[in-house]
């Protein structure tokens, strides 16, 4: 979890926080060897990321600047890595993964290869939180062949563990165990207890998720007694916690609550509130097999309340963050403007005999034409003076149409900004709901595992479930749309694989349409298709369009999903053999809230804003989503993207 920003503050304390920016680049200013100072910058401002990571932004902010101004390409490419870190640990990913894209970008271009393997393994890093997998192996594949290249051993296996993670999270659980396998023979030095931990702890998911108990907990052991030796505290309190609940799903329920309790003092003692969290349900889940359900409830509204104290202090850190940003951002706009308005005022000092002698040129031509307008006929004359007076009428014209330009101006501005406040109160509100919804479900999953139900009882909680999933699934779709709204500036395209990625969404989809009887055909090219876009969002697109053919299928049918290129697009299509859309539907097929006169086929909830999302998001990418439609027949959504 992020520290509380604390020296970089908001409000009032703004000031405070500029001197305390100015103080720190004064400490760097008596350093006279500009290759030390920037190396001394850098190196600060990415330690300054665990502890202040805002301090550490906007000093590698200022180290960058400086290394381009004096063309030290590679220092710029570790300004641009530290910078990513630092919104890494803010948890900003959308921007860490743009700087490192830049810093990669960069250190392509020179050549630094270094520069590269560590932006690989950044880059890898983002994309694994994001849970986009498939990504996130292929580049920590880059990273370990870029450190093979350099004959950093130590890094090269340091990515074949992460590969490791990544193929037991794909479910390729035998692939997984190879590649520890391989990776502890990669380990050059016998001491290394850090990566020998860390590669027993994810043979221990993997034997764990496949049902191999004893085996998961020979490796927890083996772990921990790795980070025990090393007094690697958070990472044994993590081992503990995995040990105990592969101690209770084997029975071993009085090892497991030692291991646990354990666990749970470590959590609370190194501030370790997630872990902490987990061991509170894990307790709670004991509790219940046994049969104590008061118990298990009571460690159920512990973990409640632990869970609801750390969103709120992410919520406060989260808050300081940004408005800690704003502040240092807009204090160095209005430095960059100041400057600019100082090059201005130099540039019109250095020209001012130029503009003088212009001024000249242009009165003598002035008087010239006085001359010549003097000695011009009457008719001249008059036809001048018409001229005049209808001049007066246009710019009389002219300027009530402007006022009323500006009184429309106005009027466009404040019902914008009043959309946006209220776009900002709804993702807001939406946000807040999700705990408690998460909760609800929670206590009804307690009543349901009780038992000892009527069926009037049993009826009413299946209601209850019913509504509130429904419930989540609208506030999932606002917090989606909310988002989706507010990230079109901030897009970074990056090569991505279609073929894989339709592949992907496809077999996600799986078990949903075998749940209804449903088939799902995919019509791909032999060859992968490569496209310059945003893989996150086009994924959320295409999750959207498959969802909802899924839902409005009847039992029995087909949806078919297809690539092709034509006419200088990538075109995937999703087909449903649904009810099909009405022309009037049609109208308003992508208005927010806007809900179908077909209903799904399956009970399915729908809030009406999935098509608002994934028009947003198609817009955003720079594609067109285009619909054909015959009512009985089915749908079928085309989303078109720039070769």
């Amino acid at each position: 979890m992020i520290a509380m920003i604390g020296t970089v503050c908001v409000g009032a304390s703004s000031l405070a926080a500029q001197q305390k920016n100015d103080s720190l680049l004064a400490t760097f200013a008596g350093i006279e060897d500009d290759s030390t100072r920037l190396d001394s910058m850098i190196k600060v401002a990415f330690e300054l990321g665990f502890s202040d990571p805002v301090l550490g932004l906007w000093l590698a902010e200022k180290s960058e600047a400086e290394a381009k101004s004096q063309r030290r390409s590679r220092m710029q490419v570790r300004a641009q890595l530290v910078r990513g870190s630092d919104y890494y640990n803010l948890r900003i990913l959308d921007k860490a993964l743009s700087h490192f894209l830049e810093a990669l970008n960069l250190a392509d271009s020179i050549g630094y290869a270094k520069g590269q393997a560590n932006a690989w393994n950044n880059i890898a890093n983002v994309q694994a939180d994001q849970g986009h997998n498939l990504e996130a192996l292929e580049s920590y594949r880059n990273s370990r062949r870029t450190n093979l290249r350099l004959g950093s051993k130590h890094n090269a296996m340091i990515a074949l563990s992460n590969i490791a993670t990544i193929y037991i999270a794909l479910g390729e659980y035998d692939r997984g165990i190879a590649v520890c396998d391989s990776a502890f023979k990669e380990i050059d030095d016998p001491n290394d207890d850090r990566s020998y931990g860390s590669i027993y702890m994810t043979l221990c998911t993997a034997y764990d998720t496949l049902g191999n108990l004893p085996k998961a907990i020979q490796n927890i052991d083996l772990a921990i007694e790795k980070f025990e030796k090393i007094g690697d505290d958070y990472d044994l309190l993590k081992g503990l916690l995995s040990k105990a609940e592969v101690l209770n799903k084997q029975g071993m329920v009085d090892q497991a609550l030692q291991a646990v309790n354990r666990a749970l003092q470590m959590g609370l003692e190194l501030g370790g509130l997630e872990e902490a969290v987990g061991c509170y349900n894990l307790l709670s889940k004991i509790a219940k097999a046994k049969g104590d359900a008061v118990t298990a409830l009571e460690w159920m509204e512990k973990s409640k309340a632990l869970s609801d104290s750390i969103r709120t202090e992410e919520s406060e850190t989260a808050l300081a963050n940004y408005q800690a940003l704003y502040e240092v951002n807009q204090k160095d706009a209005e430095i960059d403007l100041l400057n600019k308005d100082k090059e201005i005022q130099e540039a019109k000092l250095s020209n001012v005999w130029y503009l003088f002698g212009l001024v000249s040129v242009v009165l003598l031509a002035m008087i010239s034409v006085v001359v010549i307008l003097v000695r011009s006929n009457k008719a001249r004359r008059r036809i001048n003076l018409e001229l005049q007076g209808k001049n007066e009428q246009i710019l009389k014209q002219h300027e009530q149409i402007s006022v009323q330009n500006t009184a429309l101006s106005d009027q466009n501005e404040q019902l914008n900004n009043l959309n946006h406040e209220m776009s900002g109160l709804l993702h807001v509100v939406a946000h807040d709901l999700k705990a408690p919804l998460n909760q609800v479900t929670g206590l009804l999953s307690v009543v349901e595992d009780e038992g000892n139900l009527n069926p009037t009882q049993e009826k009413m909680l299946a209601m209850a479930k019913k509504v509130t999933n429904n419930a989540g699934n609208l506030v999932k779709d606002l917090v989606e749309l909310g988002s989706a709204e507010q990230q079109g500036a901030q897009l970074q395209k990056v090569p991505v694989p279609l073929k894989s990625l339709v592949a992907e969404v496809a077999a996600a989809f799986s078990a949903d349409a075998a749940r209804k009887s449903i088939t799902i055909e995919t019509t791909l090219p032999e060859e992968e298709t490569i496209c310059q876009t945003e893989p996150n969002q086009l994924r959320r697109v295409l999750e959207n369009l498959v969802s909802n053919a899924l839902k409005f299928s009847p039992q029995g049918k087909s949806v078919r999903i297809s690539l092709t290129q034509d006419a200088g697009f990538h075109r995937i299509s999703i087909q449903d053999q649904g009810p099909g859309i009405s022309a009037a539907d049609q109208k308003n097929l992508y208005r927010k809230f806007h809900k179908l006169s077909a209903r799904p086929t399956g009970g399915e909830s729908s809030s009406g804003l999935g098509l608002a999302i994934v028009k947003t998001l198609v817009e955003q990418l720079g594609g067109e989503i285009a619909l054909t439609s015959e009512v009985g027949v089915g749908s079928t959504f085309v989303v078109s993207l720039p070769i």
